[in-house]
């Protein structure tokens, strides 16, 4: 009981203790004995390793593939702005502020740099960390060696032996991210100035999440309620829905809301030619995620 009152007010601590009590441990979820694959069980590491792999790489265009066609303009929902966005240059101030702000107990990429050691040596490191930053969204190519991901596949329910319930984890290096921050900010200020978010959207915005979500929903309804009309909900779940994403789409969309063609080359250099190390029961293995069967961008 004492522990339980020590963790109550910091989720991350309440969720530990559950899975400490429940034994859910997340390193016995990449423990996968058998796996079902093109009609065969799979039992080699090696083996289950390459059909995570070949499953998490394909299971997008398979998805999409299947979608109906529309003969809809995805951009004819957007509507013209008359803003443009650019990268400005990335301080050294901002990368310092970013490595500090770092969690060091992060699991460590594919680079083997502890986010701990860039914690640490934010000061020493963020000098040379910006100059590469800084050169990289002048070029319009975002790193090659930044695009590795190590995978983890982590059970979700059902049937252990079925490719489909599993999650891909994807753990990338600490250094990535960090870039990825003063991007992610510069790109957002932009957005939000120019009004560009639906103020409904609750994914992915600070301050906002399933629970504001709720609360404007519920409000909506009681609001129906007291008037005496009816509430009719359609919720949907989408399978796979970020794996299924089109790409060529979502770049045409950055272009319509006035991203500069070297952001815009960035972005794409970010999406492109992608490599992954599936970890499966202490074995790994190397795959190249190609654009035109993962990504979808040509």
């Amino acid at each position: 009981m004492t522990r339980i009152n020590t963790a109550k007010n910091d989720p991350k601590k309440t969720w530990r203790l559950i899975n400490e009590l429940s034994s859910r441990k997340a390193n016995a979820t990449t423990n996968v004995k058998t796996i079902k694959h093109d009609g065969a069980e799979i039992t080699n590491s090696a083996d289950i390793a390459n059909a995570f792999n070949t499953y998490f790489t394909t299971i997008g265009d398979n998805l999409a593939n299947n979608l109906p066609s529309s003969d809809v303009n995805p951009i004819s929902y957007i509507n013209p702005v008359n803003s443009s966005f650019s990268f400005a240059e990335i301080n050294v101030e901002t990368v310092i502020k970013t490595l500090k702000s770092i969690n060091p107990n992060k699991a460590t990429g594919p680079d083997n740099v502890p986010c701990k050691v860039l914690k640490i040596a934010a000061e020493i490191l963020s000098p040379s960390l910006t100059a590469i930053f800084n050169r990289s969204i002048s070029m319009g190519i975002y790193p090659d060696d930044w695009k590795m991901a190590r995978v983890l596949p982590i059970f979700k329910n059902g049937d252990k032996g079925d490719l489909g319930n599993y999650r891909p984890i994807s753990v990338i290096s600490a250094i990535a991210k960090s870039f990825g921050r003063p991007v992610y900010d510069q790109f957002y200020a932009y957005l939000t100035d120019n009004q560009l978010i639906n103020p409904y959207q609750s994914g992915f915005r600070s301050n906002y999440s399933t629970l504001t979500f709720l609360l404007e929903a519920t409000n909506n309804w009681c609001v129906n309620i007291d008037r005496g009309l009816l509430n009719g909900v359609v919720f949907i779940d989408l399978k796979k829905a970020f794996d299924t994403i089109d790409y060529n789409i979502l770049l045409s969309k950055l272009k319509a809301y006035g991203v500069d063609d070297l952001a815009q080359s960035w972005f794409r250099s970010y999406l492109t030619d992608r490599r992954q190390k599936c970890f499966v029961n202490g074995q790994f293995l190397v795959s190249l995620l190609h654009p035109e069967e993962f990504l979808r961008v040509q």
